[in-house]
């Protein structure tokens, strides 16, 4: 994916010393860049292993025995015990390995239980819930729920992860 020259900046990337740009961040940089860039690349603003980071932090705040610890400073080498994720009569259960096909609401979009399919080793298992996280891509889940109500679909397929921005 290629970068814009000013985040290469706000990361201290080669080639901009003898620029004499300002100091700070500016309004066109990404929330990412100009929190390095403003902190002096502060840990609180960067996870060595990226996204995986929140995941970790997520499991363990919704199944604690699976990733022992406290805090975000020691979850990166946390070692997850793997089963524990999806034990029958855990109020969460989560699946690995299994590819989500489709979810539907059995009663209202905002209040009630969904239907998930999903796909593992080759085939398709449905499970009821009385709530479910799709923890994908935002513009995929429209097409996986596609009883959502159509304000919530474009609003999703609004969604970008970066946004180029152009000189005024």
């Amino acid at each position: 994916m290629p970068v814009s020259a000013l985040e290469c900046w706000a990361f201290g990337f080669p080639g901009f010393k003898g620029m004499q740009l300002p100091k700070g961040s500016t309004t066109r940089m990404g929330p990412t860049a100009s929190g390095y860039h403003d902190t002096g690349g502060s840990y609180h603003l960067h996870f060595p292993d990226g996204n995986a980071t929140i995941a970790r932090l997520l499991v363990r705040d919704l199944i604690p025995h699976a990733v022992p610890g406290k805090g975000v400073e020691n979850v990166v080498t946390a070692r997850v015990n793997y089963s524990h994720l999806d034990h029958a009569g855990t109020p969460v259960r989560l699946r690995l390995n299994s590819t989500v096909i489709n979810v539907r609401h059995l009663e209202s979009p905002t209040h009630g239980k969904v239907q998930v399919t999903y796909l593992r080793d080759g085939k398709a298992v449905t499970v009821r819930a009385k709530s479910a996280v799709l923890a994908c891509y935002n513009m995929m889940i429209p097409y996986l729920c596609p009883d959502l109500p159509e304000s919530q679909k474009a609003a999703l397929h609004e969604l970008v992860k970066a946004r180029w921005c152009t000189p005024a």
